[in-house]
């Protein structure tokens, strides 16, 4: 495989963590109570739920655990929280990232099954809804009581003879919301300016970018890209963006066709891409691995091939004195720090391995995160990964930042 194939699929893996066994909780239940909407962050049923972020604007049960929906069994759950009060609630029935592939009888199936448990749990009739900012034109029902507004979305790809392309289940999901809803914050520049915090230190970062849980699948990219839109006040899923970018449980997501994605649905989620920087080019990663070279020879160390091996066994030291002394390596730091200082978080691509993280769930390989800050005097960027709590804001010298850096764009409001 070269070197250019490799990097240009990032893939994020991670250890799932088993949690005690506890008392499985019936969402059916839960969504039947009539305080539903009365649940804050310290009511949460403990059974499953696990906060995303030490902010607690969120809270998820894993793909793994054992909760269910009547007779349904479910995928992963978030709900969200404004204003320390519950305001919705995301179940998935099915997901291509989480479960095993069905054909379309058994995938249509189990959208009627939803389809017919919502008619009886909410004594309502359903309707079709149109969704104008659905990016993969995905089908909607909705059934609305006094307490809540229920909407059943599924999505797939067509069989396609002709072109020999297989029948794909993408996603199932009901999603809860209340129906006194509260109105999100407009996403104007100057209300982004308001979530840039300046620390006594010197830490200036973007406060409130959601947190989600990738999960154990290689969806960083997609993951990434959602917490940005999600930022931005648009309710958009992982899922939603891995249908759009063909991403893979384990091989991840290009990055080009997560750029094109986001390039061909722009108007519809109101952003525009602007890449800052990339080695994703062939001509790049040959200038890298001639000037890691030049340097070996220097310093009496093996040469290395232009392949995917690189990374693997290049010297963390000479990669670091080949790419700081790149013109692009001030340009890195000044497109940080103006990006941060408009409030737009940073699409972060990066090779992991070149230098020891703490903490950090994948040891090595292709990863996307966000950078949300900086510190201008001790020359570190501020990042954080899409793996819940405990990775919201995490730290980097500047040099050791840009020597691991694959690619680096921002996706920018469109007024």
């Amino acid at each position: 495989m070269s070197l250019r194939r490799l990097l240009a699929s990032a893939l994020c893996l991670m250890w799932v963590i088993p949690c005690r066994a506890q008392e499985p909780l019936d969402l059916a239940v839960w969504l039947a109570k009539s305080d539903l909407w009365q649940t804050t962050q310290k009511t949460l049923p403990s059974n499953g739920f696990r906060w995303l972020s030490d902010e607690k604007r969120s809270a998820r049960i894993s793909p793994e655990a054992e909760v269910t929906l009547a007779s349904f069994s479910v995928g992963e759950v978030v709900v969200r929280f404004t204003h320390e009060t519950l305001t919705s609630i995301s179940l998935d029935l099915y997901a291509r990232g989480d479960n095993a592939a069905v054909d379309r009888a058994e995938f249509m199936k189990l959208v009627g099954q939803a389809s017919a448990w919502l008619t009886k749990h909410t004594g309502q009739p359903s309707r079709e809804l149109q969704a104008t900012a659905d990016i993969t034109k995905a089908h909607h029902q909705v059934w609305e009581t006094k307490q809540c507004a229920y909407q059943l979305s599924h999505s797939f790809q067509r069989e396609r003879k002709s072109r020999e392309q297989p029948f794909v289940s993408e996603f199932i999901r009901i999603g809860v919301t209340n129906s006194k809803r509260f109105s999100p914050a407009q996403c104007t520049p100057s209300w982004l300016k308001e979530q840039v915090q300046r620390g006594p230190l010197g830490d200036v970062w973007i406060a409130g970018v959601p947190m989600i849980d990738q999960g154990d699948k290689g969806y960083c990219v997609v993951a990434s890209a959602e917490r940005v839109l999600r930022h931005y006040g648009m309710d958009v899923t992982q899922h939603e963006l891995a249908q759009l970018a063909a991403s893979h449980r384990e091989h991840g997501t290009s990055i080009g066709a997560m750029t094109d994605a986001l390039r061909g649905a722009s108007r519809v989620l109101k952003v525009r891409v602007r890449e800052l920087y990339s080695l994703f080019g062939s001509r790049s990663l040959k200038q890298l691995v001639d000037r890691y070279n030049r340097l070996a020879r220097r310093e009496k160390e093996p040469l290395l091939s232009y392949d995917a091996d690189f990374f693997t066994k290049a010297k963390p030291a000479l990669i670091l004195s080949s790419r700081i002394k790149q013109a692009a390596f001030a340009r890195f730091a000044t497109d940080i720090q103006q990006a941060i200082q408009q409030g737009t978080p940073l699409l972060w691509s990066v090779q992991l391995g070149v230098f020891p993280e703490k903490e950090s769930p994948q040891a090595k390989g292709g990863h996307m995160r966000l950078i949300i800050g900086y510190h201008q005097k001790n020359k570190e960027v501020l990042f954080t990964d899409s793996w819940g709590l405990g990775h919201e804001k995490k730290r980097l010298p500047l040099d050791q930042a840009f020597a691991m850096t694959l690619a680096l764009s921002v996706l920018e409001p469109r007024e």
